[in-house]
């Protein structure tokens, strides 16, 4: 059974006429030759494939000769495309570029086959997709330089970033009488620590007079309980104990100008990072001083970290503070029993976790989300599907 199909395409009204159980999905008037392209899909469920958790639905396109509204056969439309081979040299001699449209007649469609060969090096790049579309699309060339041109300046932006130190120094600059740098919570009242005057002052009041602050001071019924020089001496005296993150909890529902500590926040951080000797409970308190200063203002290695194998510089990761190296995960792993691991990735399904013999023979096959009985180098490691993928190794607590 058929029947009309009524849309409306680059301000017309057009019928197709399609199977009682397809329908018009979308179209659009081509970019190229001006001809109408329309994408249909069947709603009959029966008929839906399901598979690898997605549901794939049957679909089929039309090209539709725009003034009348007629299906274009391949024949009828070829005129108006080119599907001759193209070929472009870069003049800076970096890239070899074809491009060819072809005609794929299982699907009664065309698609835009493309080759990218980088000169210098002979690296390949190949692309296969759609052929028609709606407003200029770029070609696998445009956006490969485009893309080079994006890092380059990403590149440069990250370069003219400031140090730390030279990131605080210039928040220091603009601090104003009464900004508070940062407040914790003490028992039943709230600190704060204040810039007044050129000097950092630390007063502790009752939670419920922590907005009135700025009266209170000025009122003269508050004084401060101990006043500081510089930042880094009001830093020292706020972190002399060794569990301070343990002991403070930042309070967050008051307005802070904070980034004047970024840079000895962040050298009391790098060196917890460094002796590695926190829970992964305790790290979530670390991370919210991490939080406090983090910008993207200055250059991301200032926040260093370490693998908790080799003890090699790694990049920051707070979701895995004791996460190895590439070196190190890449070394062979064993289980308790001495045997040798072999851990893959398995995207939504988490990790399969092979346990071998000697000879490569597998001893057993498990599939889980969280592998704790990793050992390497005479310590023990868990594993885990990272979170944008490929697995990632952490030191679990209990290992030495």
């Amino acid at each position: 059974m058929k029947k009309l199909n009524y849309f409306v395409c680059a301000n017309r009204g057009y019928y197709i006429e399609l199977d009682w159980s397809w329908e018009v999905s979308h179209s659009f008037k081509d970019f190229e030759s001006g001809l109408i392209y329309v994408h249909t899909v069947d709603q009959n469920e029966d008929r839906w494939v399901s598979g690898a958790g997605m549901i794939r639905q049957p679909q089929k396109s039309y090209i539709l000769e725009p003034k009348y509204g007629k299906i274009m056969t391949y024949k009828e439309r070829k005129a108006f495309f080119n599907y001759d081979m193209q070929t472009i040299y870069t003049e800076d001699g970096m890239f070899k570029y074809t491009r060819q449209r072809k005609y794929d007649d299982k699907v009664d469609c065309d698609y835009i086959d493309e080759t990218l060969v980088f000169l210098k090096g002979g690296h390949v790049t190949t692309s296969q997709g759609v052929a028609f579309y709606g407003e200029k699309k770029d070609t696998l060339l445009e956006s490969t330089i485009k893309e080079i041109e994006e890092r380059i300046r990403i590149k440069q932006e990250y370069a003219n970033r400031p140090s730390i130190v030279d990131f605080s120094k210039g928040y220091e600059d603009k601090l104003e009488d009464y900004d508070i740098l940062f407040a914790y919570y003490k028992q039943t009242n709230v600190v704060l620590n204040i810039f007044d005057k050129g000097v950092y002052k630390v007063y502790e009041l009752n939670k419920s007079k922590q907005f009135d602050f700025r009266e209170l001071v000025r009122a003269g019924t508050i004084s401060p309980i101990i006043e500081f020089s510089s930042i880094k001496n009001l830093w020292e005296s706020f972190v002399q104990d060794e569990d301070w993150y343990l002991k403070y909890i930042r309070c967050y529902n008051i307005k802070t100008s904070p980034f004047a500590l970024a840079s000895v926040v962040l050298g009391t951080i790098n060196e917890l990072h460094r002796q590695q000797s926190f829970t992964f409970k305790e790290y979530e308190q670390i991370n919210s001083w991490i939080n406090l200063v983090y910008s993207d203002e200055y250059r991301g290695e200032e926040i260093k970290q370490w693998c908790s194998n080799c003890h090699s510089l790694v990049k920051f990761y707070s979701r895995y503070p004791k996460h190895i190296c590439r070196e190190c995960s890449d070394k062979k792993m064993y289980d308790k029993d001495g045997l040798l691991l072999d851990i893959v990735y398995l995207g939504y399904d988490g990790i399969e976790v092979k346990h071998l013999k000697s000879n490569n023979v597998v001893e057993k096959t498990e599939t889980t989300f969280y592998f704790d009985d990793c050992h390497l180098d005479g310590k023990i490691f868990t594993a885990q599907p990272a979170r944008f993928g490929g697995i990632v190794f952490q030191l679990r607590e209990d290992s030495i």
